[in-house]
């Protein structure tokens, strides 16, 4: 009697626990959360339900958390994961004297700045190598007296 080549020899069958759990094939990971689809059975009866898991929680164990649909468990994945990048990125509500556009754009040359400089070195620097120009003249005007410096010299050398 030959076996099918797809079976081993010495295979036996497989049984399972009344309540043990069949994993769905991979896990979908949303940041630090996985979603796992997990089949119960119990007392005869058998339900899928969707188990959210963090990898580590602030207290050092894993949080975990049963939805009953996939979209219950997405939306809670979405959630938490804006709620632990908002935990990485604090906002601080302080009282100024500087208006909502002055607060943009210090806080846009912090980023620019990085850890290298500070915000008053910056300015420090600033403050002492910036010379106002002489005699301030629009771009327009500008370019036009370059185009005619330009030209009287092309036409001197031509000579």
């Amino acid at each position: 009697m030959l076996k099918s080549p797809f079976t081993p020899i010495n295979a036996k069958p497989k049984t399972q626990t009344p309540n043990s759990r069949k994993r769905r094939k991979g896990r979908e990971s949303v940041g630090k959360l996985t979603i796992r689809e997990i089949v119960e059975r119990k007392d005869g009866y058998s339900r899928k339900t969707f188990l959210v898991q963090a990898d580590g929680t602030a207290e050092g164990g894993h949080g975990r958390k049963k939805f009953k649909t996939l979209v219950e468990a997405e939306a809670f994945t979405d959630l938490k994961s804006v709620e632990l990048t908002n935990a990485q990125t604090t906002l601080n509500s302080i009282i100024t004297r500087l208006s909502k556009s002055q607060v943009q754009d210090a806080e846009s040359a912090f980023n620019r700045l990085g850890v290298r400089y500070s915000l008053a070195q910056a300015g420090e620097y600033f403050l002492r190598h910036f010379v106002p120009p002489v005699n301030p003249v629009c771009l327009t005007d500008a370019l036009d007296n370059f185009l005619e410096a330009r030209r009287h010299e092309e036409s001197d050398l031509s000579r």
